[in-house]
C-alpha cells in the first residue's frame, strides 16, 4: 500500500489543521467512509492544479475509544511531556486529525468546509489552526525551516513504516504548536541570530565551524548514534494571528521515537555525554499544544481512511 497525499510532497503554500474527539462512535464509521469518498473521488481530482491534498491521522485515544486498543500500532503512544513545553500533552491529545494543504487558500477553505460537514455527525472539532507558507520556506523568524530534511528516496526509510502487514506505507504524524518570541529575537542581530540556529540568515549556509556555538539549533537537532543519524521529514508552516506567531511544527516519522530522540537532544543540556547546553533556539520557543498520530496508508480497493478501527 502507498502512503497518503500529504507527507512527501514540497509543503503548499496554505495549511490548515483540524483536529476532532469522537462525540458518537455508532456514527463514525459511516463519517470516515464518507470523507474518504469525497477525498478520493472529488476534492484531489477537482483541485489537482492547486496541489491540494487532505491526510488523515489517529491519535491513540480513538483507539481506545472505538473499542479496538489492539488494532492500535505498537509505536502510537501517549505524546510525553518534553522539556519547555507549555502545555500537558493529555489535555490537548486529540483522537482525529486532518491536514489539508493547497497552493490556494480558497480551496483549503472549500476542502474544510467539506470535511468539517462529513465529519460533524460524528466528531466534535477541537481545534483549528491555519499556517502558511513563505518564500524560500522561511518561518516567521526569517530563516529557512527544513534545509536539513533528507530528500529524494531518502525520505521513504525515515518517513514509512516498513514490513508491516497492517501498517506498512503508513507514518506517524507530530504536531506541535510553537509560539514564539519574535519581539526577543528580533532584538538580536543578525550575527546573533545565526549562532543560535548555525545558518547564515541569507541562504541558509552552515556556519563556519570555528564560529558555530555548540548550542546551536543545527547542532543541538543533529543527533548522531552507533546506528547512524536519527532523521525526520518536517513538514512546518509558520503561522501568525492578533497575539501570536509562531510555528506550526509538524513531522513525519516512520517511529516516534525518532523525533523524541531529537528533541530530547535539543532540550537537554548535553550532546552525547559533553554538556554543551540546551538548543540556544528553545529560548524562543514555547510549544503550546501538540499530539502524535498514526497516518494508515492508503486503503486498497473498496476500503476507505481508518477502515482497520472498524472491520474484522
Amino acid at each position: 500500500m502507498s502512503e497518503q497525499k500529504g507527507i512527501l510532497e514540497s509543503p503548499q503554500g496554505h495549511a490548515t489543521l483540524l483536529t476532532y474527539d469522537v462525540r458518537d462512535a455508532s456514527a463514525a464509521q459511516d463519517a470516515l467512509g464518507r470523507l474518504w469518498e469525497d477525498v478520493t473521488e472529488r476534492l484531489h481530482d477537482w483541485y489537482r492544479a492547486q496541489t491540494l491534498t487532505v491526510t488523515v491521522g489517529f491519535g491513540l485515544p480513538i483507539f481506545e475509544k472505538l473499542g479496538r486498543a489492539d488494532r492500535a500500532p505498537e509505536s502510537l503512544k501517549s505524546m510525553p511531556r518534553l522539556g519547555g513545553d507549555a502545555f500537558n500533552p493529555a489535555d490537548t491529545q486529540a483522537d482525529l486529525i486532518v491536514q489539508i494543504c493547497a497552493n490556494d487558500r480558497s480551496v483549503t477553505y472549500h476542502a474544510e468546509k467539506a470535511v468539517r460537514g462529513h465529519l460533524a455527525t460524528a466528531f466534535s472539532l477541537r481545534d483549528h489552526e491555519v499556517g502558511f507558507g513563505l518564500p524560500e520556506s522561511r518561518g516567521v523568524m526569517g530563516f529557512v525551516d527544513g534545509t536539513g530534511n533528507p530528500h529524494g528516496d531518502a525520505r521513504i526509510p525515515v518517513v514509512l513504516i516498513g514490513d508491516d502487514e497492517v501498517h506498512s506505507g503508513g507514518s506517524y504524524l507530530v504536531f506541535r504548536k510553537i509560539r514564539e518570541d519574535l519581539a526577543g529575537w528580533e532584538n538580536l542581530t543578525v550575527d546573533q541570530q545565526e549562532k543560535v540556529v548555525g545558518r547564515r540568515k541569507a541562504d541558509s549556509a552552515k556556519l563556519d565551524p570555528e564560529s558555530e556555538p555548540a548550542t546551536s539549533h543545527r547542532l543541538k537537532s543533529s543527533l548522531e548514534t552507533a546506528a547512524g543519524e536519527i532523521e525526520i521529514l518536517r513538514r512546518s508552516f509558520p503561522f501568525a494571528g492578533r497575539d501570536e506567531a509562531g510555528l506550526l511544527f509538524i513531522c513525519f516519522v516512520r517511529d516516534l521515537a525518532q523525533y523524541e530522540a531529537v528533541k530530547g537532544q535539543m532540550t537537554s543540556r548535553y550532546t552525547g555525554t559533553e554538556d554543551v547546553g540546551k538548543d540556544a533556539i528553545e529560548s524562543f520557543y514555547t510549544a503550546v499544544s501538540g499530539g502524535d498520530y498514526f497516518v494508515p496508508p492508503q486503503p486498497d480497493g473498496d476500503g476507505y481512511i481508518g477502515d482497520f478501527l472498524f472491520e474484522g
